[in-house]
């Protein structure tokens, strides 16, 4: 079943909420111990605009696999050894000291068929690096049209598309448990249900210090923060 795919472009903010932005921490990247640029000291460039991207991956992961362990079993104490399947385990005291002690135990090595499942959600980068999203996507923080907006406007390089075999992939990593260090006959399947591809708008400005340095500010242009 191949999985459902979706475009979603974030709603700028305001213009002025970005300006506001700008002027409120364009005197950080210039700040030290021994200086404090005041603002007007530092001059800041217009605002350029891309969208960068981030891929929301939902499905389900789940394998089964044979890992070893040991089982231990309760006897009379007067059992010295369990023949189980033609092959003998010793007994040994249980709890307690000589004749405090309370019945024998007998361990028993074997296999155990180990089921998992888990589904989930999760936001990678392009390069399949997963990361955080805080930014809702409902109705009324999208664009109607994303694919216009996105036509007009620039991405940011590298913003590769992931393909199906690469999203099953970073999904799979994603939702995997820890497992034992050895395990045998392991079997995999992930099913992924939708692909979202996240386009999240980014401003970023030039500035202009004191003593001809130079640097940059990049603003979320959803909630006006400064990343």
């Amino acid at each position: 079943m191949l999985a459902r795919k979706r475009t979603i472009v974030l709603k700028k903010a305001g213009e002025e909420e970005i300006e506001e932005a700008v002027e409120k921490k364009k005197t950080g990247p210039f700040r030290s111990l021994l200086a404090k640029p005041k603002k007007s000291e530092v001059e800041a460039g217009p605002a350029s605009l891309e969208y960068e991207l981030t891929v929301r991956i939902t499905g389900r992961y789940s394998a089964a696999y044979y890992r070893s362990a040991v089982h231990t079993l309760s006897v009379d104490g007067n059992v010295d050894e369990v023949v189980f399947g033609g092959v003998t385990f010793p007994s040994r005291r249980g709890a307690g000291i000589g004749r405090l002690s309370v019945g024998r135990k007998v361990d028993v090595p074997l296999e155990e068929l180990v089921s998992v499942s888990e589904k989930g959600t999760r936001h990678f980068a392009p390069d399949g690096t997963e990361v955080g999203f805080g930014h809702g996507t409902d109705a009324g923080d999208i664009e109607h049209y994303p694919k216009k907006v996105l036509a007009g406007s620039a991405c940011a390089p590298g913003s590769r598309i992931p393909s199906d075999e690469d999203a099953e992939k970073m999904l799979g990593d994603a939702l995997r448990p820890q497992m034992e260090k050895e395990v045998r006959d392991l079997r995999e399947e992930v099913r992924v249900s939708e692909v979202s591809l996240i386009y999240a708008p980014v401003y970023t400005v030039k500035l202009a210090g004191p003593q001809r340095r130079t640097a940059q500010l990049r603003i979320d242009g959803v909630d006006a923060r400064v990343l």
